[in-house]
């Protein structure tokens, strides 16, 4: 997928309406063949929850975030989107039954209370296993496992 433009660390990101357009298309003419959308950043134009300082640095994110996900929930046999960026590993599902996937970072943690690591990904036909591997095996989420029901 791609970005488009990047701009100065503190401005956010955009994919741009000629991606989102091409993605909407691709999308389209497959409707029967799941989809786990993945990209760096995070749907939001900005969070300021990322480094805990006082005051928080706003971080940039996607600025047609909201566009994105629009088409995204839109497009049934879009399953996931996987992302990064925030040094956050978390798992969210929304109302429409999209699932965002917030990948922990491989190395540096804002919070040492939050892993550090990677997932491993299993897909099946109706859904997704993910299951976290930190590194340092004494962390008490290391072996945490979720599964993303498709919708």
């Amino acid at each position: 997928m791609g970005v488009a433009q990047a701009q100065s660390p503190t401005k956010c990101l955009t994919l741009s309406r000629a991606q989102l357009e091409w993605l909407d298309r691709r999308l389209a003419a497959a409707p029967d063949k799941p989809v786990i959308l993945i990209g760096h950043h995070y749907p939001e134009q900005q969070r300021e929850d990322v480094i805990p300082i006082d005051p928080p640095p706003p971080i940039p994110g996607l600025v047609d975030g909201d566009a994105f996900l629009d088409l995204a929930r839109r497009r049934d046999q879009v399953k996931a989107y996987i992302y990064g960026h925030s040094h956050f590993w978390g798992v969210q599902t929304d109302d429409h039954g999209l699932h965002q996937v917030n990948l922990p970072p491989t190395a540096y943690v804002f919070r040492p209370e939050l892993p550090s690591g990677w997932v491993l990904a299993t897909a099946h036909a109706d859904h997704m296993t993910l299951e976290l591997r930190t590194v340092g095996a004494q962390h008490p989420r290391h072996g945490e496992k979720t599964d993303l029901r498709w919708r």
